[in-house]
This record gives structure tokens, sequence and C-alpha cells, in this order.
């Protein structure tokens, strides 16, 4: 066990943070699981589609396309290199601009070889720790940045799965669980819990944690989050458009923020494999056939990692904390 406490600034929250250490041994078992999955899916998917249609649909996708993608997925990379400098500065962390950007793009690089979140936190902290950031600290901000993401992701999703499945089925769905008694039970655990199970120390918190400059922090981030995940799907819109010019605007929206979501689950090495089957599925309710469905979403990875790799030699660059 270690233990460290975070330099804030007048207004954060702070305190000692324990973080058990993983072994490596454990770590390289998850990541070859994930690779596993990866390679599973993504065999299992283009088997079922074709290897040959596939490969035809991909070198069918128009060039413009391609490169509205790569400039929606540069300016997503700039966003959120400036949410991540905007974050570290909330913490006390006061680094330049071009030294988050560093950060934030080896963490992106470091998610090609290792599982999505800790590859992030790795890549980070060999730029990090040049300029005195402790790991742990490293760590609670992108658990920070990445429940923002899941609250702001999820929540697109949701509802693009809803929009997609039909009012009908999400209200059947509702009304067969009981759901007032649901929301009963939650909110009198919750009062009763801060009734007769607070301390001083959790009221202090909860002070600190509302108030009014940390909620506007909050805020600010959040919102950054949204334009960040509105570019995103942005990408996969255009691309979904570049193979299916008569998809409704809405469809195509609530399409793209579904498979977003499933590319998001930890579970794969950067999304790929899970995205292409939630692409199939998604996209086979609104008539795309399989093949066309992979293309795009292989297109998508293909751009992400395009748009990484070219700004990865930032990373290479040695800067001092001026």
């Amino acid at each position: 066990m270690t233990m460290s406490t975070p330099v804030t600034q007048s207004g954060a929250l702070t305190g000692p943070t324990r973080v058990a250490e993983t072994p490596a041994g454990g770590r390289g078992r998850r990541h070859l699981v994930s690779v596993g999955i990866s390679v599973f899916l993504l065999g299992l998917i283009f088997w079922i589609a074709g290897f040959g249609n596939v490969w035809e649909g991909l070198g069918r996708f128009p060039a413009w396309a391609v490169a509205g993608m790569l400039l929606l997925l540069s300016a997503n990379l700039l966003m959120v290199s400036f949410r991540f400098w905007r974050v570290l500065t909330h913490f006390g962390v006061a680094l330049p601009w071009r030294i988050a950007f560093q950060a934030n793009v080896a963490g992106n690089v470091a998610g090609f070889v290792v599982i999505s979140l800790i590859g992030h936190v790795m890549g980070r902290q060999m730029v990090l720790q040049r300029f005195g950031v402790a790991p742990i600290l490293n760590a609670s901000l992108a658990a920070y940045e990445r429940a923002l993401l899941v609250l702001v992701s999820g929540g697109m999703g949701t509802l693009g799965g809803m929009y997609l499945l039909g009012h009908s089925t999400v209200t059947d769905f509702f009304m067969h669980i009981a759901l007032a008694e649901i929301a009963v039970a939650a909110c009198g655990g919750v009062i009763l819990s801060v009734w007769l199970g607070s301390s001083r120390f959790e009221r202090q918190l909860s002070k600190q944690m509302f108030s009014s400059a940390n909620l506007f922090r909050l805020t600010t981030i959040v919102g950054l989050t949204l334009c960040g995940q509105l570019l995103m799907l942005g990408t996969f819109m255009l691309g979904i458009f570049a193979v299916a010019h008569d998809i409704p605007v809405l469809s195509m929206f609530a399409a793209a923020a579904a498979i977003s979501l499933a590319a998001a689950i930890p579970i794969t090495v950067g999304g790929w494999g899970l995205r292409e089957v939630a692409a199939v599925y998604v996209l086979g309710h609104l008539g795309v056939p399989s093949a066309d469905a992979i293309s795009v979403s292989v297109m998508v990875g293909l751009c992400v990692t395009v748009t990484t790799l070219a700004a990865s030699p930032v990373c290479l660059t040695k800067s001092s904390h001026v």
C-alpha cells in the first residue's frame, strides 16, 4: 500500500488517498485477455460479413469522408488535451498547455498497447513524472476524467439506444419494473445514511465538494467532455453518412452514440472488436449491410490511430517547466 496527499490549489478537494499496487503479472494477464477478446470478436465479425466484402467496403470509402474524420478527430485530441490541462489546474498542478498535450498524447499512444485506462495513466506519467506529479494524483485525475466521460457518453448512448429501439419498447420496459418503489427506496436510503451516519469530516467534505468554486470547475470539465464527445460522434456520423446517405440525422446521431458507448467498455484494446460488433448490430437496425457497418467502424479506428501517431512525435520533445 502507498499513501499520498495530492497538492491542490485553494478550494480543491484534498486528503490522503490509498491505492493498491497491482502486480505486473496481473496487468499482463489482463492485457492478454483484452487482446484475445479483440482478436476473437474481429475475426468472428469479419467471418460473418465476409473478409472480401469488408475489404471492398474499405476500398470504396470516399476520401472526403476520411479527411473529414481525421479533421474531427484532431479537434477531439486538442479538446481532450485542453480538458486535461484544466483538470490539472483545478487540482493545483500548474503546467503549460504544451506539457498537458504531450502527456495526453503519450497516454493515447500507450492505450494502443495496454488496456485503455491503465495505458493512459502509464503514458501520461512518463511525461508528468519529470515535473513532480505523483503517480497517485495522475491515476486519480484519470479516474475523475473517466467517470465524467462515462456519465456523458453513457447518458447519450442510453438515449440513442432508446431512440433506436422506439418509444413503445422503452415504455413497455419501464412499465414492467417498480420504478416508483426503487426511486423512493433510493431516496430514503440516502436521507437515512446522511442523517444517521454522517460524521463531521463527511459534512466538511460535502461542503467543499458542493462549494460554488468546485461546482464551477466540475461544470467546466463536464462541458469540455461533452464537446469532445460530440466531436467523436460527429466522426461516426460522417462515416455512416459516407455509406448510407438516406439515414435521418437523428438516427445517425443515436447510432453513433450507441456505438461509441459500446466501444468505451474497457474489455478490449482500443475498443477494437466490440466497436465493430456494436456497429453491425446498431446500423443493421437502420438497414446498413454488415460489411458497410464494419468498414465504418474500422475506418474510425484507423483514423483514431493515424491521428494519435501523427501527434506522437511531440512526446519525444523534452520540455522544461516554465
